[in-house]
C-alpha cells in the first residue's frame, strides 16, 4: 500500500504540536484526568453532515494480575443543521477508573451549543455545559458562554482551523456545601490537518482565566492522531491530553497528563 504524505502539512502540524507541549506550564485535558473539561466541541470540528450527524467514541483499559485496573470512557454527540446558517449540537461524556477495587475517577459532562453563521468564516455561538467530578468532590460545574469564532481561514493547509473568544460565567458547587462563581474569558485555538488520505492530526488549546484575578486560570490542550479504519464511519484515535490549574483545591495537583486510545464511530446524512 502506498501512502502519499504532504511534507509541508506534516511539518506544520509537528511544529504546532511541539509548541503546545513546550508552553510554560502547558496543560491538556482528557477523560481520565482528575479535573473536568468544559470545552464543547467546536461546530467546525463536527463531521460535516448536511442535516444531522452522530459521533461516538469508546475507549477503555483492563488489567487483572499484579495490578488490577478497569478504565472506561465514552463520548456521544448529535448535530442538527435545522436552517442553512443555524445549527445546534448536543454532546455528553463519561469516564470511570478503578484501581485495586477503589474508584479513582468518576465523572460526567454534557453540553449544548448553538451556532449562527454570520459570514462564510464567522460564527456567533452560545453554549451551556455541565460537569460532575467525584474526585474533586464537585457536585456540578455549570458554565454559560457567548462569543464569536473565526474559522476556515487557511483552507489550503488546515481542515479546519479556528480561533474563538467568548465571555463565560461559571458556577461550581461542592460536596462540602461550598460554592464558587466567576466570570472567565475563554480563548481557544483549534485545528485539524489531514496528513494524507488515511491520517488526520489535530490540536486544541483552551485558556480560561478569571476576570477578577488573572493568576487564577486553567489551560486545556490536547493533540491527537486519527487513523481511518473505513472510509467514513470507523476510525482509531490516539490522544495526548493534559490540564493545568493554577489554583487547584487543597490536596489536588496542578497538572495532569493523559494518553488514550479510542474507537471513533460516525454516522449521519
Amino acid at each position: 500500500m502506498h501512502i502519499d504524505i504532504v511534507p509541508s502539512r506534516v511539518l506544520c502540524t509537528g511544529l504546532c504540536v511541539l509548541a503546545l507541549f513546550l508552553l510554560p506550564g502547558t496543560p491538556l485535558a482528557g477523560p481520565f484526568s482528575r479535573a473536568d473539561d468544559t470545552r464543547p466541541l467546536p461546530p467546525e470540528r463536527w463531521t460535516n453532515w448536511e442535516v444531522v450527524g452522530l459521533d461516538l467514541r469508546l475507549g477503555g483499559t483492563y488489567l487483572d494480575g499484579n495490578v488490577d485496573h478497569l478504565g472506561l470512557s465514552g463520548e456521544a454527540g448529535f448535530s442538527w443543521r435545522f436552517l442553512p446558517d443555524h445549527s445546534v449540537f448536543l454532546s455528553g461524556s463519561g469516564s470511570y477508573a478503578e484501581f485495586g477495587g477503589d474508584t479513582k475517577i468518576e465523572k460526567t459532562s454534557g453540553s449544548f451549543l448553538y451556532a449562527y453563521g454570520i459570514h462564510k468564516n464567522w460564527n456567533i455561538y452560545a453554549y451551556s455545559t455541565y460537569a460532575h467530578n467525584k474526585f474533586l468532590a464537585l457536585d456540578y460545574r455549570l458554565t454559560n458562554s457567548l462569543g464569536v469564532c473565526v474559522h476556515s481561514f487557511l483552507p489550503d493547509l488546515f481542515d479546519p482551523i479556528l480561533f474563538s473568544a467568548g465571555a463565560t460565567h461559571e458556577h461550581e458547587a461542592f460536596e462540602d456545601d461550598t460554592t464558587a462563581q466567576a466570570w472567565r474569558p475563554t480563548l481557544r485555538l483549534n485545528f485539524e490537518l489531514p496528513a494524507n488520505d488515511y491520517v488526520r492530526l489535530g490540536a486544541d488549546f483552551f485558556w480560561v482565566p478569571s476576570v477578577e484575578d488573572l493568576s487564577d486560570y486553567r489551560i486545556y490542550a490536547e493533540t491527537y492522531a486519527e487513523l481511518k479504519i473505513t472510509k467514513n464511519i470507523f476510525a482509531f484515535r490516539i490522544t495526548a491530553a493534559d490540564e493545568y490549574d493554577s489554583m487547584p483545591r487543597e490536596g489536588v495537583e496542578s497538572n495532569d497528563l493523559m494518553l488514550l486510545g479510542s474507537i471513533v464511530v460516525r454516522a449521519g446524512k
